[in-house]
């Protein structure tokens, strides 16, 4: 394990603690068939337990013997979070329960561990910010190590633009010959078997994870939820993320400033020079932002992490929690979630226009 110095604020959260006994489960747990994309979360915070290297904690397959009960969630509890709030332990027993989901467009029903809930529906006595346990067992080829010598690309970015107009503009500032913005739709390759990573198949994974390789900078910017992915893929390469998304909130734990660049959204324009004058300090940037991932968000610590974290929300709850499960159904509101409801009513009459024009054929 590499040496974790100088990465956490604070002493290693969790490491002194007391034995929690965690329930693993999710609301589409027997609902659904074991391969259902629904349960791949769970599946993989459970494999995460067995490959824990804290060994504080401890697995449990019964709600009674369980001092946290983590629901770890996909789609499953739907938008209205009516699965959780009809679930039997939750119903019976909430003060144990806790959710870990990492969807863009979440509502935080219940207090847990969320990647993309935005800054102004963030509350520090319900909320944490957090990862994607789907990611950390995506395709990818091995850890190459730290920088050698100098990048090809300063920075670099492969994905979707339509997803949020700062991605747009990313590819508008990227005129310069060391910064290379790519549009992931024009790539697209659908896989006999439906087997996609980010819209790519095959050979195409290894490109996207080489971009990053051959980048002294990863730019990672938010996307349709205020986290991306790729902020933890690029720590997962040893490159320093470039943060683009204002609405983003760090999850506790690392010292973000010693491996991360953060831009403001309103000064995209400036990245290139931000940029070049920071390259000096890339390589030992991409080693801490390594070595924090693996201290916080690799498989080895995934588990550890986010039971430290529910230990934390579980100690800050309030007396009026059962009204604040109420209030966040604010979210439904907030611009990303009716843009999301928008863009699903455009894709049904899509496809509703395509079979009508079939019919008439």
């Amino acid at each position: 394990m590499s040496a974790l110095s100088g990465l956490v604020k604070a002493p290693a959260m969790g490491d002194d603690r007391t034995m929690a006994r965690v329930m693993l489960t999710s609301v589409s747990e027997g609902r659904c068939p074991d391969d259902h994309e629904d349960l791949v979360p769970l599946m993989r915070m459970r494999r995460c337990a067995t490959t824990d290297r804290f060994g504080v904690h401890e697995i449990v397959t019964r709600a009674d013997d369980a001092d946290i009960v983590l629901f770890v969630e996909y789609r499953g509890p739907g938008l209205y979070q009516a699965g959780l709030r009809r679930h039997p332990l939750v119903r019976e027993d909430g003060a144990r329960c806790f959710c870990f989901c990492s969807i863009d467009q979440v509502v935080p029903f219940m207090p847990g561990i969320y990647a993309s809930l935005p800054e102004h529906r963030y509350d520090p006595s319900r909320h944490r910010s957090g990862h994607y346990v789907r990611g950390l067992f995506r395709p990818a080829p091995p850890y190459a190590g730290p920088l050698d010598g100098d990048a090809r690309w300063l920075a670099s970015f492969r994905g979707s633009l339509a997803t949020h107009r700062v991605r747009r503009e990313l590819a508008r500032v990227a005129a310069g010959p060391r910064i290379l913005v790519e549009d992931s739709e024009a790539k697209r390759r659908w896989g006999a078997n439906g087997n996609l990573y980010m819209g790519y198949t095959g050979d195409v994974v290894s490109d996207y994870f080489g971009l990053i390789d051959a980048s002294a900078f990863a730019l990672c910017p938010r996307g349709y939820g205020a986290s991306s992915m790729r902020l933890f893929e690029a720590m997962s390469r040893g490159r320093a993320p470039v943060i683009v998304g204002d609405a983003w909130v760090a999850p506790e734990g690392p010292d973000w400033g010693a491996f991360s660049v953060r831009v403001a959204e309103r000064d995209v324009a400036r990245l290139p020079s931000i940029l070049a004058e920071r390259e000096p300090e890339a390589r030992a940037m991409g080693i801490r932002a390594r070595e924090a991932w693996e201290a916080w968000f690799s498989e080895e610590a995934s588990f550890h992490r986010v039971v430290g974290w529910c230990e934390e929300l579980a100690a800050a709850r309030r007396a009026t929690e059962p009204a604040r499960r109420w209030l966040a159904y604010g979210r439904l509101v907030d611009e990303d979630v009716l843009a999301m409801r928008l863009r699903s009513y455009r894709g049904r009459l899509r496809r509703l226009a395509r079979k009508v024009r079939k019919a008439l054929r």
